[in-house]
Parts: C-alpha cells; sequence; structure tokens
C-alpha cells in the first residue's frame, strides 16, 4: 500500500457519480456490516471510523486538500464522509493489518452509499439504522 494506492482510491471516490438508491439498501446494509465485522475483529471497541495508523502517518496535504473538494462538490454528505474519506486513505497508506479495513466501506461509497453516525450507530442518507459499534 502507497501514496499511489491512496491517489487512485481519491480518484475513484472524486469520479463516483452513483446516487444513492434505497434500492441497493441490502447493499449498502451488507457492506457496512463487513466493515463493522472486520473492525471488531481487529480493533476490538475502539472508535467506529478510526485511524489505523494510531496517528503515526498524515494525509498528504494534496490529498487532504482532494478530500476538502469533494466535500465541497457533494454539500449533502455528512461529515462522517469526509472522516471516512480521510481514515480510508490513511489505511491505504499504512502497511500494517487495517490496510484494507475500509474497503467494504469504499465499496459501498462507490456504490452511492451516504451515511452517518450517531451514538455509534450507522444510519442510511434516508435515515434508515444499519448496525451499531
Amino acid at each position: 500500500m502507497g501514496v499511489q494506492e491512496a491517489e487512485l482510491a481519491m480518484a475513484a471516490l472524486e469520479s463516483s457519480t452513483a446516487k444513492f438508491d434505497s434500492g441497493m439498501y441490502g447493499f449498502y446494509r451488507t457492506k457496512i456490516r463487513e466493515y463493522i465485522s472486520f473492525k471488531k475483529a481487529m480493533y476490538g471497541e475502539q472508535p467506529i471510523l478510526l485511524d489505523v495508523t494510531g496517528g503515526r502517518i498524515e494525509l498528504p496535504e494534496q490529498l487532504s486538500e482532494r478530500i476538502e473538494c469533494w466535500m465541497t462538490n457533494h454539500p449533502s454528505y455528512s461529515p462522517y464522509m469526509k472522516r471516512f474519506a480521510e481514515c480510508y486513505l490513511l489505511s491505504l497508506l499504512s502497511d500494517g493489518p487495517g490496510a484494507r479495513l475500509y474497503l467494504p466501506l469504499a465499496e459501498s461509497v462507490l456504490e452511492g452509499c451516504r451515511f452517518y453516525l450517531e451514538t455509534g450507530f450507522f444510519y442510511l442518507e434516508d435515515g434508515y439504522p444499519v448496525s451499531g459499534h
């Protein structure tokens, strides 16, 4: 993993034109639950969107700027979408076991999933609860 992978992942997020589709709820839910299972197995009860590098790696400025632009271009996204993007790219910069942790969430986002977190639970854009902790 490394900068090239993180740049490619950011390019995929930037170029995705998929809209939220309630007909994809089952897919979104499956991917979020897959992420939660991986996270619990690897990191226990750590925060639901965590920096797998433990702060050892910082996002290159160009990637941080691209995330800001991505969020500006999608004003309806919750702040958790930004946190997801940051954690996802940091995980790709990592060469540790968490390097692939965020792939299920990324797959759902690329297919139009938009989520937010409230009291440790994932909710889809339309308010449907998915799973917690």
